[in-house]
């Protein structure tokens, strides 16, 4: 926090930094009890409510995604840990926000539910590209329908990524497609991971798919994600496949190189991989998370079919 903050967001910093050391002491005491212990069954409620009203909506995430982890696996407990601690580091990053580097505390504020201010942004710098939309996940965010696009760069040769929000009711805006290629004008948002982008402007072209890898690149740009942000949680990707396989209720793919990696997708989206699996080069396009690949899209010589 510096001298120029205003009184309004240092109260709203002192309340945060309050649910921050709340959260840290009843994960400790949750641990402390055991995963067996009726505090992993309470607590999550109260907890998401209070980082609600101290206008930390990524804290309450958090507290939410840990809570709907119980018991939906039968190995939940691992995922359970790995979470739990990534969220305990994230508390106690909060609390010595000072300590960090300038880019990383932007990272820590944006994941904690601190947005960048919009007149920060249109103080950036600017940058133009023709951008190649192939990855589009919509889902549920609290009472909003939330959609996160992954664009490609011809010139750059980087994805970016758009997060967006809307009512129910309400389209979103700007209102970009899957399939499409858009000329756009860009900000990328301050922070060390420099993966998340705001449209300033955006006119229609013609999609040109990017070409696949192996899937060990997307692994690799996952990685080197994580290092610069630990809190990541997914990393567009581009994989050219040669073969699907599927094991009880889980489907793989290999690369052409023999690499074989869980995919996820919807039933009729799998078999539109399938039916495409003919072609002589096949793109998979998705997101990878460090456990599963989500599907968004393929490409082939006979065109682009979104999953």
């Amino acid at each position: 926090m510096t001298s120029s903050d205003s009184p309004t967001r240092k109260r709203r910093l002192k309340r945060i930094a309050e649910g921050a050391e709340a959260g840290k002491a009843w994960l400790e005491a949750m641990f402390r009890s055991g995963l067996g212990s009726g505090l992993v069954l309470e607590g999550f409620s109260d907890l998401e409510k209070r980082m609600v009203d101290s206008q930390a909506a990524g804290l309450a995430r958090k507290f939410r995604m840990l809570s709907e982890l119980r018991n939906t696996s039968e190995d939940w407990q691992d995922r359970f840990v790995e979470e739990a601690g990534l969220l305990y580091l994230l508390l106690d990053s909060f609390l010595r926000l000072d300590s960090f580097p300038e880019a990383m505390q932007q990272e820590i504020m944006r994941t904690v539910g601190i947005t960048v201010d919009a007149r920060a942004l249109d103080a950036l710098p600017v940058q133009e590209d023709l951008w190649d939309l192939v990855v589009q996940r919509e889902f549920k965010e609290g009472r909003l329908v939330a959609r996160r696009s992954w664009c490609y760069g011809r010139s750059s040769q980087r994805w970016v990524c758009f997060q967006q929000y809307r009512i129910v009711t309400q389209p979103f805006e700007p209102n970009l497609m899957l399939g499409h290629g858009y000329r756009m004008a860009l900000t990328m948002y301050p922070g060390s991971a420099q993966t998340r982008a705001a449209v300033k402007s955006h006119e229609r072209i013609e999609l040109v798919p990017p070409l696949g890898g192996s899937f060990d690149n997307t692994a690799k740009e996952y990685a080197d994600l994580l290092v610069r942000f630990p809190w990541a949680e997914q990393v567009a990707g581009s994989v050219c496949i040669s073969g699907l396989a599927q094991e009880c209720d889980n489907w793989y793919a290999q690369d052409l190189e023999g690499t074989w990696f869980p995919i996820k997708a919807d039933s009729l989206g799998i078999w539109r991989v399938v039916a495409n699996l003919g072609s002589k080069r096949v793109t998979l396009f998705g997101e990878w998370d460090g456990r599963e690949f989500y599907a968004s899209s393929i490409s082939t010589e006979a065109g682009f079919v979104g999953l």
